[in-house]
């Protein structure tokens, strides 16, 4: 009986795909987690939606046979972190215990007392939640994973950053059943969150620095290339070299975009040769360019094209900034790509940043193409996310290696 043949889909769309066909290691994060049984802290672990998180972690507990709870964190904390645990309790056939207050003190650890600073009434559950893993893990490594942490940032009464904070402070507690604490966001912002608090000193040393799933590397990019389109789909590269560099213009090799451009590539290659090659590329380009990055590149042309007497330092800055791959830049930093870029020209500080903050404020959507943040004397400025970068060496133009200044 002959294989069937698979669609693109089935390979380059996340949910879709088989994460143990087109997973591809990430030896630097792998090594993080591998350290994770032994630490009685709580473990972070941050990446864009759709970046692998959520398969490296699986398959890192496939490979370790661990146990392990999730529990699936809800926009604007319709759900509380105790309802979560009654779920899982409830779902593993464990009876609800009954609720003990506990509470967080000043020391490093949940405690019980009246002269607590944040109350915690789902520590009960918590444990009881561990001992069931416990038991059913064996000698085996057990572990409860919260999803999507930082939806709950969006709750405005606090009781989410409370909560957290408890279970942070309870990675010790856990520690001592042996079961760990992952928890699993989108972003970083439930440090900054956590960081903000009133006791903000004991909580943080519980929490590990953040395990960050980033952009591919080149290496682990090719891996990736070859796998979905020679392997599985039988689709030839002509220049794999020519494919990683248009991969990384298009997505900066984030996985979650990548995945979305290879679709483009894949239905454009099966379509005519099955072959990857410039015309494939030029295709997909224009399909990205149109659907993925139009409202983008529509707020990067109307930063661009707006009158204004700083217009060619705007674009410059645009340049600068659109060629390297960072969250923040200081005022200094911007001083200095500029004058590295561009010697001959000379900026003055104040220029550059009312320049900056007039492109801030270039909101013709959603959100602005760049965010201004940190302290008045010493601001920071950056590009609201990956994608906006990634629009803004198109809106640009790319010719080989250069980007051509639209004037």
């Amino acid at each position: 009986m002959s294989k069937r043949e698979l669609m693109p889909i089935e390979v380059f769309q996340p949910g879709k795909a088989d994460p143990t066909d087109m997973y591809v290691s990430r030896p630097e994060i792998e090594k993080q987690l591998v350290e994770t049984p032994y630490s009685d802290k709580a473990s972070l672990m941050i990446g864009g939606a759709g970046s692998g998180k959520s398969w490296l972690y699986r398959r890192f507990f496939a490979e370790i046979r661990a146990e392990h709870a999730v529990l699936p964190m809800a926009r604007d904390y319709v759900m509380s972190l105790r309802q979560l645990i009654d779920n899982e309790l409830a779902r593993l056939g464990v009876s609800r215990p009954s609720r003990e207050r506990k509470f967080i003190g000043t020391n490093e650890g949940v405690m019980l007392g009246h002269e607590g600073l944040r109350e915690f009434d789902g520590f009960d559950a918590l444990m009881a939640l561990a001992d069931k893993l416990r038991k059913k893990a064996g000698r085996r490594p057990a572990y409860i994973v919260v999803e999507n942490v930082e939806q709950g940032l969006t709750d405005s009464s606090g009781r989410f950053v409370t909560d957290m904070i408890n279970l942070v402070m309870s990675s010790d507690q856990l520690a001592k059943s042996e079961v760990r604490l992952l928890l699993v966001g989108a972003d970083d912002r439930l440090r900054a969150a956590l960081a903000n608090t009133a006791i903000s000193e004991p909580h943080m040393r519980r929490l590990h620095r953040p395990m960050e799933v980033t952009s591919f590397t080149e290496s682990e990019a090719r891996i990736y290339l070859d796998r979905g389109f020679r392997q599985k789909l039988g689709i030839r590269i002509k220049d794999i070299d020519e494919l990683v560099r248009a991969c990384h213009d298009a997505t900066d090799l984030r996985p979650d975009l990548l995945s979305e451009y290879c679709l483009l590539l894949a239905k454009a290659a099966r379509n005519r040769l099955r072959v990857v090659e410039d015309f494939d590329i030029a295709t997909a380009n224009q399909a990205w360019g149109e659907t993925k990055l139009s409202p983008y590149l529509e707020r990067i042309a109307t930063a661009m094209n707006t009158r204004d007497t700083r217009k060619r330092i705007r674009n410059k800055m645009l340049y600068a900034l659109s060629r390297r791959a960072m969250r923040g830049y200081t005022r200094q930093n911007i001083q200095d790509f500029l004058r590295e870029d561009f010697p001959t020209e000379t900026f003055q500080s104040n220029e550059i940043t009312s320049a900056l903050q007039a492109l801030c404020m270039q909101d013709t959507g959603s959100e602005p193409l760049l965010r201004r943040f940190g302290s008045d004397s010493s601001p920071l400025f950056a590009f609201a996310g990956a994608t906006e970068r990634v629009a803004t060496v198109f809106a640009l133009g790319r010719v080989g290696n250069e980007i051509r200044l639209n004037s």
